[in-house]
């Protein structure tokens, strides 16, 4: 089989992946995004060695860090974790150790502050210079947001802050990451809300909580969603079987098998269709017979539904799909790279990846090619790095 024939197969598989994507739950603490290891005895079960090593990039194409890692994540804060065998360490931008490869889990830096686990999976942190801020004695340890991140102590969660000491205690179920000054937190199966005192904001009473905006909750009891705000004093009642985020007082909501946009005032802006999502910069795709279009935050159609796909705006650039291939809208809603492309990536800092027949490549907003040709597979820039490995057939 040729080259090409090849690339194109692999071009389906990421296809298929892509579209299979979901946006993930927002319920609450993060998430490992590593492999850990239970044992070094059982480890060999838990981690792939790539023949195929990741590297990373820099942002006119060129390598800034060879190919040698087994994994490799985005760089955050000057640091990125990297993986060879089953141990994960951490390097700088140009390739220097921060710390010798000894972790079996590794977080992004967030504030200075990274967190580390052992193959036991206990939990510590670490700072910039590599050094222990925390040992690694946490059964298990949330990421710090606003100074303080939940622990797990026998049955029950409570918050430390970065040097260990207890600001609230362990009397939670669960408890989640603090924002805006306030955290979700769970009791006797139900969801509730205390401030940087741990004292009860809202008491818990409802089935799902989470934060829809500053200020505004979305609370769910007896199956049904509706908004309150930091006391739980109700803004929309509790009588909608979907409600998205809210975005400058404007939400989704499910009204008889449609989507409808709605205020928090509960008056509803435009016509209902098959599905409305909102795509950043105050606009919100629409979905209407199989095809999609942009409203405004008053739901007046921008543009009418004709694209198969449309993806949110990103610096500037919406992707869209037509014809089965993939351009780029601007904010002025015209085709400002016309559909060419088998997938295509967002725009960050100036750059997209696109997938064509030259394989994986990285454009810019003149469509100029910064990296083209080679079998690649590449991930998104973050801080001037992008994650790439060569791919052999």
């Amino acid at each position: 089989m040729s080259k090409l024939s090849n690339f194109l197969t692999f071009i389906a598989c990421i296809m298929l992946a892509f579209a299979c994507q979901s946006e993930g739950s927002n319920g609450g603490g993060a998430a490992s995004i590593f492999k850990q290891p239970l044992t070094s005895d059982e480890s060999s079960q838990d981690y792939d060695i790539e023949k195929n090593k990741w590297g990373f990039l820099d942002q006119k194409g060129e390598v800034a860090i060879k190919q040698k890692y087994d994994d490799v994540q985005n760089f955050s804060e000057g640091f990125a974790a990297v993986r060879i065998k089953d141990k994960w360490a951490y390097i700088d931008k140009e390739g220097r150790q921060l710390t010798d490869f000894k972790f079996a889990g590794a977080y992004p830096f967030r504030q200075g502050i990274a967190k580390v686990s052992n193959s036991e999976r206990q939990s510590g942190l670490i700072n910039t210079k590599g050094a222990f801020v925390l040992k690694m004695e946490y059964t298990e340890l949330d990421d710090f947001s606003e100074g303080k991140a939940s622990y797990l102590e026998g049955q029950r969660y409570g918050y430390i802050n970065e040097k260990g000491e207890q600001l609230i205690p362990p009397k939670f179920e669960k408890a989640y990451a603090f924002q805006n000054g306030f955290a979700i937190v769970k009791d006797a199966d139900k969801y509730g809300l205390i401030d940087t005192s741990g004292e009860y904001r809202i008491r818990p009473k409802f089935e799902r909580l989470r934060l829809a905006a500053n200020g505004v909750y979305k609370a769910r009891n007896n199956g049904l969603y509706g908004y309150v705000d930091e006391v739980g004093k109700e803004l929309i009642p509790l009588s909608f079987p979907f409600l998205s985020n809210v975005n400058e007082g404007i939400f989704v909501a499910s009204v008889d098998d449609k989507k409808q946009l709605m205020n928090l005032k509960g008056e509803k802006l435009g016509d209902t269709h098959d599905d409305i999502w909102y795509i950043n910069e105050d606009m919100y795709a629409h979905k209407s017979d199989g095809k999609h279009g942009i409203l405004d935050k008053n739901g007046q159609v921008l543009l009418s539904a004709k694209y198969e796909l449309l993806n949110p705006f990103s610096d500037g650039l919406a992707a869209f799909q037509s014809d089965e291939k993939w351009g780029y809208l601007s904010l002025q809603l015209e085709e400002a790279i016309s559909a060419q492309y088998y997938l295509a990536w967002p725009f960050i800092d100036g750059q997209a990846r696109v997938a064509s027949e030259e394989g994986i490549c990285i454009i810019d907003k003149n469509k100029k090619y910064i990296l083209k040709g080679g079998y690649y597979d590449i991930r998104d820039y973050a801080e001037g790095r992008a994650r790439f490995k060569r791919m052999d057939y």
